[in-house]
């Protein structure tokens, strides 16, 4: 059966797809982390991230059209290589990376500052307060609705967030204007401060360091481009060929570089419009918030903006929660069709994310957090280990085969073994050690940045 789909149009629907992969919450903490970081290492990490992640998803992309589109997750993918052993660590790091904490703290704290903003309610600024909304949002807003089922209304409501994260980065480039023509950034004088170049002092390094792993993260498309490709090929009956070339022409024309662009610029107008330190002498310095919006206080249409936000931020946890919940039931084989099972996973996995969000309370600080939990797998070592097996094939594969009818005896093929040169095998281990040093580094260093 052929597809009734426009296939020369495919990219741009799958562009959208995947730029809401890569734009969340977190970035209303870039700003933030610009200033401190200084824009070399800022840019320097951004490319880099950038330029990696187009490796790996080449070889995402080359492995699936290698098996015709037939492996449904990235998960079953690198395990055809690698075993099932890595069925868990993949798994693993899926779960980490989408743990949905962030939604946590900028739903609470918008809420929070509406109320201050809007009735005056000033009790709110005290830490029980900003600990107490955090508790009041998720478990009596966010958790009752993941006691549905189906996400498919969710899904449409949730899209909207990508739709509101634009329109914060819309409002902040307008504030920008505003203050570079009048001089007043919340309503005070605002002295246009020194671009940072570096961070303040060696004393933040260890802060610049924590973040080596979020910046993969930024660019999130990892896990998507395997099932994306699969759907389109055997739910849609698109040829292969098509797929791919589509899939190429979505990440690698679209998606990568309007979010480097976004990210980078944003990150840069940061830098230029908010101080990186501040003293008591010094008049109208203004420091951004981890949270963009919330540095603009007294401000009506920021208010508004934040509470439709947090609105939809709302509906979007327990989407966000959805795949998390199955992945969790699929590792421990409970029944997930059974209610109490189903939810008490749900509530479990609400209270973990509940309590890294009140222990963390910095946004930019919960996204490096996220992505240092085994988040070098899927960003990074899943990229390199693609590579390293580019030249083998699976026994029975799509190529030699045809279209496999039954995914269920996948898992049970053979690899044919392929020697590898000595070079890429040495290229291999040293990346793979390279990139788990530098995991390794940026949980280290943010340990250190609670404990000093």
């Amino acid at each position: 059966m052929k597809s009734n789909l426009n296939q020369s149009t495919i990219w741009l629907t799958v562009s959208f797809t995947f730029l809401s992969c890569c734009f969340g919450s977190g970035l209303l903490s870039i700003p933030s982390i610009a200033v401190k970081m200084g824009i070399v290492p800022f840019v320097l990490m951004n490319v880099f991230a950038t330029l990696f992640c187009a490796f790996c998803f080449k070889q995402i992309i080359e492995h699936q059209d290698k098996r015709k589109c037939q492996e449904k997750t990235l998960t079953s993918l690198i395990s055809r290589y690698y075993g099932k052993v890595w069925l868990i660590f993949v798994d693993l790091s899926i779960i980490f990376c989408l743990l949905p904490i962030s939604y946590i703290a900028v739903s609470a704290d918008y809420f929070r500052n509406f109320l201050i903003e809007i009735f005056d309610v000033t009790v709110m600024n005290n830490n029980g307060w900003v600990v107490g909304m955090k508790f009041i949002t998720c478990l009596c807003v966010m958790f009752p609705l993941t006691f549905i089922k189906t996400i498919k209304v969710l899904n449409y409501v949730a899209s909207l967030s990508l739709v509101f994260v634009m329109v914060s980065v819309i409002y902040v480039i307008v504030r920008f204007i505003q203050w570079k023509s009048t001089g007043l950034l919340n309503n005070v004088i605002h002295p246009a401060p020194s671009p940072a170049i570096w961070p303040a002092s060696s004393a933040m390094i260890p802060d610049v360091l924590t973040y080596i792993t979020m910046f993969f993260s930024l660019y999130s498309m990892h896990a998507s481009l395997v099932c994306i490709m699969h759907e389109y090929a055997t739910d849609f009956q698109v040829p292969v060929q098509v797929v791919k070339t589509q899939i190429q022409r979505a990440v690698f024309w679209v998606a990568l570089p309007v979010a480097f662009v976004v990210y980078t610029g944003y990150g840069l107008l940061g830098v230029f419009m908010f101080d990186q330190t501040c003293t008591q002498e010094q008049i109208g310095c203004i420091k951004a918030n981890p949270n963009i919006l919330l540095t603009f206080t007294g401000d009506t249409a920021a208010v508004v903006i934040e509470l439709l936000f947090s609105i939809v931020v709302f509906v979007s946890f327990p989407c966000m929660l959805y795949p998390i919940r199955k992945s969790v039931l699929t590792f421990t084989k409970l029944n997930g069709e059974n209610f109490w099972i189903y939810n008490s996973v749900g509530f479990g996995i609400t209270v973990l994310c509940l309590l890294i969000a009140v222990f963390l309370d910095d946004v930019s600080q919960i996204q490096s957090f996220s992505a240092n939990l085994m988040g070098i797998i899927l960003y990074g070592v899943s990229g390199v280990m693609l590579w390293y097996k580019i030249n083998e094939k699976v026994q029975g594969d799509a190529e030699e085969m045809g279209l496999v009818e039954d995914n269920s005896v996948q898992g049970e093929r053979e690899v044919q073994k392929t020697e590898q040169p000595k070079w890429r095998t040495y290229v291999f281990w040293t990346s793979i050690v390279l990139l788990v040093m530098l995991n390794l580094a940026a949980i280290g260093c943010q340990v250190y940045t609670w404990v000093r």
